[in-house]
């Protein structure tokens, strides 16, 4: 886990000095060592921060050098099958010197080429110069746990040089990007209350997609584009017993619990959680390590439920108690360490610094359970949403708009920016479940995000997407029945753009390698296997993990309703924030400068503190986050 910067083309000072400059901003992500390789003449600059992980020793340093060859490497992120590839790449005549998961990458390209991508079962970005080919591979996980930002940038000779990062605001620190926002992205980022790749909040600046790859050749007239190697298959339901699903989850465990520096698991209480504690148990030889985050409010405290289930499991546990005006006071560094605003993420910074500070240098999570199994409330509402849509297509348009209305509560200035306010949008879809889900999940109502923006129409977007992402989903989720399409969306829109990117920047804001088990590629295309009585149902309920990995448990420690780690920001933006938000939405000049309309944003910020009905907390603080963000880095259109 660590951070990498570089740059690639004809090379003059200023940009390779950007290259340092990103790299030195991105100390936090690897405070261990870094490192600093420069091929003037091949146009090649690649920079490496590191937080060691898995052998401690220099001889993991980087960039890593192949010493036959001279390929270099720089890499961000764990391969978790490192040691099947070690011991392959043994039987092929190559010899190690560390027992890193680098050298295993840096020989697999040297045996396979950019074919090892696809054998490297992982989270990771990472870069790879092959001097003999002249040409430079990069690559992102399949899920996308790892980020990776790139930009062109003029080389001063007519051509263009590319600058890559690992996170947006090194990016920007560079001096070489401009300070722009792309309207488009500020028009999805209302939409969503963050930005959907492949495009950032900055123009010019873009992410490589999960599971994609690019390769520059020295020479080459055109830009190449990214090459997809993974993708989220179709479903082949009932084709994998169930048993053979459950011996995969603890054998891609086991290799999760490798680590040469403390390790825990972070135990919330809930299902997902508690079946990475349980297999944890049961293939770890030695003691398991386990925490939870605790909370003074007694109603969104999960300490004891969660200690239940450590003295159950038998784990070595520790209760990280925090008080409210902690949260507080680490507010300001929670908003520094976005890189890229979202109006979540700061729950990740303050379990993250809590969990880092306690001595753990990783940590287990059990994110993706709800994605796999139906755990979510959309899978039962988005389907039944999107059959009303379908049934309502034949009803005469004024009746539908009188329903509409109705439900939607336009008495009031600003009616609710609920899924009840969204009614007539959804019957407007005429049963697109993509749009449904899009409408179901969006801060406010497509009219008000309208007046937000000054009712300027972006061609370039639709329904909080880019246009050729909307297309490219649409055509995937149509292939599939409803409850897979769901999950393929939230695997897609709610996991991959929103909470593993704000996991990853608030983690690595406090130097904390975050893993997750249930989001590895193997688990994801086995549990895609599953019948769908195996995989979903009864919904919500995540059968597969509390009958197959909680056997043995008392099902009476999962029966109370989870809480979730959720600070009270309802209570807050009302109370001891209501000054800050007052500031904020006070700024006209700023506001304007980023293209919200200041009327609207104000008018919102009012009906919020009378207690309108449907105004919730997080439409209030998106707002606020792109505004303290903006001008935090100096961003404008």
């Amino acid at each position: 886990m660590c951070g990498i910067a570089g740059a690639y083309g004809k090379l003059n000072d200023r940009i390779v000095d950007a290259v340092r400059v990103a790299d030195a901003t991105q100390k936090h992500r690897g405070p261990d060592d870094n490192g600093f390789w420069l091929d003037q003449s091949a146009g090649v600059a690649l920079a490496h921060r590191r937080l060691s992980i898995l052998d401690l020793s220099p001889l993991g340093h980087q960039p890593m050098i192949h010493q036959a060859s001279g390929t270099v490497l720089i890499f961000n992120g764990e391969i978790y099958n490192y040691c099947d590839l070690r011991d392959e790449l043994l039987s092929a005549g190559h010899t190690f010197i560390s027992h890193s998961d680098t050298e295993v990458i840096l020989k697999a390209y040297v045996q396979w080429g950019p074919d090892c991508i696809k054998r490297l079962e992982g989270m990771f970005a990472l870069a790879v110069w092959n001097p003999q080919r002249r040409e430079l591979l990069l690559a992102r996980d399949p899920l996308g746990q790892k980020p990776f930002y790139y930009t062109f940038l003029p080389d001063g000779d007519g051509g263009q040089a590319l600058l890559f990062s690992s996170e947006l605001r090194s990016l920007l620190a560079s001096g070489l990007v401009e300070r722009k926002l792309s309207p488009s992205a500020v028009s999805n980022y209302v939409w969503n209350g963050f930005v959907p790749g492949p495009e950032t909040i900055v123009k010019g600046v873009v992410q490589l997609p999960p599971g994609h790859l690019m390769i520059f050749k020295e020479g080459q007239k055109e830009l190449p584009s990214p090459q997809m190697y993974w993708t989220l298959p179709p479903a082949e339901e009932g084709k994998i017993d169930p048993v053979d699903v459950e011996h995969l989850l603890k054998k891609v465990l086991k290799e999760h619990l490798a680590t040469d520096v403390p390790l825990g698991v972070f135990l919330s209480g809930g299902i997902d959680s508690s079946a990475i504690a349980k297999m944890a148990v049961d293939v770890s030889s030695s003691p398991v390590m386990t925490f939870t985050i605790g909370f003074h409010d007694s109603n969104l405290d999960e300490t004891e439920a969660a200690s239940r289930i450590a003295a159950a499991l038998n784990t070595d546990h520790t209760n990280i108690q925090l008080q409210g005006n902690e949260f507080l006071r680490l507010l300001p560094s929670a908003m520094e360490s976005l890189d890229q605003p979202t109006f979540d993420g700061l729950n990740s910074y303050i379990v993250s610094r809590a969990v880092r500070k306690a001595g753990l240098t990783v940590a287990l999570a059990g994110t993706g359970g709800d994605e796999l199994f139906g755990g979510y409330r959309s899978f039962r509402d988005i389907p039944m949403a999107n059959r009303w849509g379908r049934r309502l297509r034949s009803v005469p348009k004024p009746v539908r708009n009188f329903v509409g209305a109705l439900a939607s509560g336009r008495s009031q200035e600003i009616r609710p920016q609920t899924r009840w306010g969204k009614v007539q949008s959804v019957i407007e879809t005429g049963g697109n479940l993509l749009s449904v889900y899009q409408l179901a999940y969006g801060l406010f109502t497509p009219e008000f995000a309208n007046t937000l923006l000054g009712k300027r129409p972006n061609t370039s977007s639709f329904q909080g997407l880019p246009k050729d992402r909307f297309i490219d989903l649409l055509k995937q989720v149509q292939k599939e029945s409803s409850l897979t399409a769901v999950s393929r969306l939230e695997f897609s829109l709610f996991l991959g753009d929103r909470l593993l990117r704000d996991t990853d920047a608030a983690s690595m804001a406090s130097s904390l390698e975050v893993r997750l088990p249930l989001l590895d590629r193997r688990v994801v295309e086995a549990v895609g296997k599953l019948s769908p009585e195996d995989r979903y149902f009864p919904l919500g309920q995540k059968a597969f993990l509390r009958e197959r990995i909680l056997r043995g448990l008392d099902p009476a420690l999962f029966d109370s309703p989870k809480k979730g780690f959720v600070l009270p920001f309802e209570t807050w933006c009302r109370g001891p924030l209501k000054p800050s938000l007052d500031a904020s939405f006070n700024e006209v000049d700023t506001i304007r400068s980023i293209g919200l309309d200041p009327v609207p944003v104000q008018k919102l910020w009012k009906a919020f503190l009378d207690n309108q009905p449907g105004l919730y907390w997080s439409r209030i603080w998106s707002l606020h986050t792109i505004i303290d963000w903006c001008k935090r880095h100096q961003v404008t259109l």
